[in-house]
Parts: C-alpha cells; structure tokens; sequence
C-alpha cells in the first residue's frame, strides 16, 4: 500500500510540474520570461519576483526523532533476534532459578 501511494504521488508531481524551457530556443524563453539576456532582471523585476515565488531554496525534509532513530537500529533486522535470544536466555534462568535453590549462574558446564 505504502509503496502504491508512493508511486502515485510521484506520478501526480510529475503530472503537475511541466517543463518545456530546455526545449525552446534561448531568445524565445528569455521573451518568455521578460528578461534579459545580458542583464538579467531589472532590479523592480526581481523584486516583484522574489515577493511573488520566495526565496529560490529547497523545503527541508521533516526531521525524524533522535529516539525513534535509535529505536529503529536497536530493533530492525537482525538486532531484533539478539533481543528475542537474550529474552528466552533470561527467561529459562528465571525459571530454573524458581525451580531450584542451587541454580548455576552459567549453564555452559553441565
């Protein structure tokens, strides 16, 4: 599903944002644009750009949690099945030392 709708989603961007200036030839797209080839923008021009469409920068993507990053190495993949092994080992200890008052610490010598 997460896949899907990632795919559609970049279908939609691709759908919305269309681009033809690398097609047209340079004295066309600078009529186009109203700019000079020279001289770039007047200073009005700019401005009234800038105010219109921002500063020309990238949105930064969403910070992820500094714990939840470290949750995800603690836990993913093989990290996950040292957890399950040290569980079952503390677990069996617990119950052979309910089970017997002279229950050996290390099981490794019987």
């Amino acid at each position: 599903m997460g896949k899907e709708r990632g795919k559609a989603s970049l279908q939609s961007m691709k759908k919305e944002v269309e681009m033809r200036e690398h097609q047209i030839p340079l004295e066309e797209l600078c009529k186009e644009l109203k700019v000079n080839i020279d001289k770039g923008h007047s200073e009005e021009e700019a401005t009234k750009l800038l105010q219109q469409h921002g500063l020309n920068m990238l949105t930064p993507p969403k910070k992820r949690s500094e714990l939840l990053a470290m949750l995800k190495c603690l836990f993913a993949g093989f990290n996950f099945l040292l957890w399950l092994g040290s569980l079952a080992s503390l677990t069996s200890y617990l119950i052979e030392s309910s089970q017997s008052a002279d229950a050996k610490l290390d099981n490794a010598s019987n």
